[in-house]
């Protein structure tokens, strides 16, 4: 397979309490970021735009307690939206540039390159996004191709990658994207996906804290309380998922539907049961899959782990927790919340 590298360039953003501000902020400063051995896809989301989905496979240490780290290997995923598909073009002494995360530069080497440019923009210095590879590998002419073949194609919720054929009771496999910037203690542990009718499954995602941003320094008090009124430190999330024939097709995320909010809140708590709303909680349409809609996308937006359909956090790398295969970084069951609270209190 060849290697494809991928480079773009965002404002720098620092993790951090401040004067008792948000500890996750975007600074002015812009930084170029590259990464290697990607894969590339895409879907068409409207007439006129192209999602193109990048990832790339990297080992990442996740602190399982102060003492201790376990080294995962996951996929990194990033997202943007383009209209127009450019053709391949040639640079020669073509450089790497680092920045303080990422490797040191590489020697002046030609490369072959699509220069993209994000819509929906308002920042011009960083719109641009690159997908290129070395004139030595030979794999650039099938992206191009991919994706003007599916710019000429209608719409569609799902993302068409080709991955082997699976089967298991529940007859749907959800995906977990969360902002990698929580990978150091706010990372998901555990995906249980539990049977409470024919057409309704309970997923409940187990993560290993909860970071406070906007509260950032109520996170020490706030792990305490956790532990006296649940007994645990562990944040437990559930939504439900609707099936009509066979199909996962509507969420439900009472009580932890992000809305519109970011990774910057810690507070969002949407479609909660009102008396001004009777009670009655909305079913969401799904509307993005992978490969097919046995595969329903779900995003963590907000540092409190609000969920949705959708990415508000667009010009974040995430990770991708999928449920199947072998050699997972996380655990997948299918306990009910009931069972998993029990267990983990105790």
């Amino acid at each position: 397979m060849t290697n494809l590298w991928f480079t773009h360039t965002e404002h720098v953003w620092k993790s951090e309490i401040h004067d008792w501000k948000p500890d996750f902020i975007w600074t002015d400063g812009l930084e170029k970021w590259t990464w290697d051995n990607c894969s590339v896809s895409a879907q068409k989301i409207s007439n006129e735009s192209i999602r193109i989905i990048i990832r790339s496979i990297g080992k990442v240490k996740t602190r399982i307690s102060k003492d201790s780290k376990q080294e995962s290997e996951i996929t990194f995923s990033y997202n943007f939206d383009v209209t127009e598909i450019p053709d391949i073009v040639t640079e020669d002494d073509f450089v790497i540039t680092p920045n303080e995360y990422q490797k040191k530069p590489s020697q002046k080497k030609s490369r072959r390159v699509l220069k993209l440019v994000k819509t929906n923009e308002s920042d011009s210095n960083k719109n641009k996004c690159e997908i290129w590879e070395w004139t030595s590998e030979s794999g650039l002419n099938k992206i191009k191709q991919m994706l003007d073949e599916i710019k000429n194609t209608p719409p569609t919720k799902i993302e068409p990658i080709p991955i082997f054929p699976i089967d298991n009771i529940h007859n749907f496999y959800p995906i977990i994207y969360q902002p990698a910037i929580d990978t150091a203690k706010n990372f998901l542990r555990q995906i249980h996906i539990y049977k409470k009718k024919d057409n309704l499954f309970e997923v409940t995602l187990v993560f290993n804290n909860e970071e406070l941003r906007q509260n950032g320094f109520l996170n020490g008090l706030y792990e305490d309380l956790r532990k006296v009124i649940y007994g645990r430190t562990k944040d437990i999330e559930t939504f439900q998922v609707v099936v009509e024939e066979s199909i996962p097709t509507k969420f439900i995320f009472e009580g932890i539907y992000s809305e519109d909010k970011t990774i910057l809140h810690d507070t969002t708590h949407g479609d909660k049961k009102h008396w001004w709303n009777f009670g009655i909680i909305p079913k969401r349409n799904i509307d993005l899959y992978y490969v097919s809609t046995r595969f329903p996308k779900i995003f963590v937006n907000t540092s409190n782990h609000a969920l949705a359909g959708h990415d508000n956090n667009r010009n974040l790398w995430k990770w991708e927790y999928v449920t199947w295969g072998e050699n997972l970084p996380i655990g997948v069951g299918k306990k009910s919340r009931k069972r998993i609270e029990c267990e983990i209190t105790e």
